[in-house]
């Protein structure tokens, strides 16, 4: 998807399947939704619409390169459609499933059963299956008496959700709108009627034969466990705790494969030598994008890393839309003025440019920054249990940043300098500290 030089067909699936990566890209200008209708036997047939809030498409087509001769418009299929009372530019498709093993497959991830015809059917598939299996680990099946029962765990999957969204302090006013904005929702009818029997019931609605389950609003947390059965099946407490275990290994596995993958992607700098406490985060940090080296080959993980170099980095882990510098312009203009504006840090006096932005940040900005960064997509833990008379040098730290370097304790994003938790608020971050804490966040979510 990275490369130009791609086939036609390929390019244009890869177009519409983005789509479901772009819901942390954009952070909530997409629609996704899945409708299956189920008959007794287990086939049936599923629809399936993909699309982006109008600015959005908008702007990627006023952005994408003219296509080539002989090649596809890719924006030539979308049209105006509704997801859940909501109106996006996109594009849906039809099909019909042989039986509901097909059906499960593309809840979970596999696309396969459904290649189509065109390109555009084959990328909505693509683009459903991506979403759908992101959400979790999904299991559908037609028990003995011909019964439907439909288990679902969602622990652990970082795509976020509107519940409680109003009493998230640290959420942006644009954030709030981009969550609202965004849609994943899927439906089911069966053939009889459909009751709840195990999990929480925020985003799920129930009417008669209908299952609607908005993902937006599902728990993702460790509760996230749900169970629906229709007509007289019966689900055990054995059968719903053996697919609680299987499924929540396969998650565990999925995330220890990605970090294994990033592994095998070995990035090495000629002043980072293994064994040094830094090494892996850093190997990490840039691995993942976050952070690059020098033209020489170093890294210079002992350099203190400016307001600058910190918003560069911010912004690609938030990947929020950043404009290209104009020529003359300073490097990290747009980048700064993005964390501004998203509040994650202040403005500081002058002008965006070097002399202003090429200061070191000290750590209780750099951090607080951070926290309001993942506050607005990830819940607080449940049980809090670092206080400020927990961080012995708490009263240092600058008044409007306290609460959210409480919150970065909690959240396990830092544990302080030393055993105590004193925090050092003041002092200055190095580029290995600031990637230490990027894989950090990866090994909480």
């Amino acid at each position: 998807m990275k490369g130009k030089e791609i086939m036609k067909k390929t390019k244009f699936i890869c177009l519409i399947a983005v789509m479901a990566l772009i819901l942390t890209a954009l952070t909530g200008c997409m629609g996704v939704s899945l409708d299956a209708d189920i008959k007794a036997d287990g086939s049936g047939t599923i629809k399936v619409q993909t699309g982006f809030t109008k600015e959005v498409f908008e702007e990627m087509k006023a952005s994408a390169d003219e296509p080539e001769e002989g090649e596809e418009d890719p924006f030539a299929n979308f049209k105006e459609i509704t997801i859940n009372g909501k109106t996006y530019m996109g594009v849906e498709e039809e099909k019909a499933f042989e039986n509901i093993e097909e059906l499960g497959k593309l809840m979970n991830g596999d696309a396969s059963d459904f290649a189509g015809e065109s390109d555009t059917e084959e990328g909505v598939f693509s683009s459903a299956a991506q979403t759908f299996g992101d959400k979790g680990v999904s299991n559908i099946y037609k028990d003995e008496d011909g019964h439907f029962v439909l288990l679902m765990n969602n622990r652990g999957i970082s795509q976020p959700s509107t519940e409680g969204l109003d009493e998230l302090d640290e959420l942006t006013e644009e954030g709030k709108a981009a969550l609202e904005e965004m849609t994943v929702v899927m439906s089911f009818t069966f053939p009889e009627e459909v009751k709840q029997v195990k999990g929480p019931e925020d985003g799920v609605a129930i009417s008669g034969k209908t299952l609607s389950l908005d993902g937006m609003k599902m728990s993702n947390g460790d509760d996230a466990q749900y169970a629906f059965v229709t007509g007289g099946a019966e689900l055990s407490e054995e059968d719903f705790a053996a697919f609680v275990e299987s499924s929540n290994k396969a998650i565990d596995e999925a995330k220890a494969a990605y970090e294994a993958e990033l592994e095998e992607a070995t990035i090495s700098f000629s002043d980072v030598e293994e064994g040094r406490w830094y090494s892996d985060a850093v190997s990490f940090a840039a691995r993942a994008g976050y952070v690059n080296g020098y033209p020489d080959g170093s890294f210079q993980p002992l350099k203190e890393i400016s307001y600058a170099e910190f918003a560069n980095m911010l912004a690609r882990y938030a990947a929020f839309d950043v404009d290209p510098e104009a020529e003359g312009a300073y490097w990290a203009k747009s980048e700064v003025e993005g964390c501004i504006e998203r509040g994650y840090f202040a403005a500081l006096e002058g002008e965006v440019n070097s002399a202003t932005y090429g200061a070191p940040i000290d750590r209780q900005t750099a951090i607080a920054a951070m926290e309001r960064c993942l506050a607005e997509w990830f819940d607080q833990p449940e049980e809090s249990t670092i206080t400020a008379a927990d961080i012995p040098d708490y009263s240092e730290i600058k008044p409007e940043l306290q609460a959210d370097i409480v919150s970065a304790y909690n959240r396990g994003l830092t544990e302080g300098k030393d055993e105590a938790r004193t925090f050092a608020p003041a002092d200055t971050l190095t580029r290995a500290e600031i990637c230490q804490l990027f894989k950090n966040i990866f090994d909480i979510y």
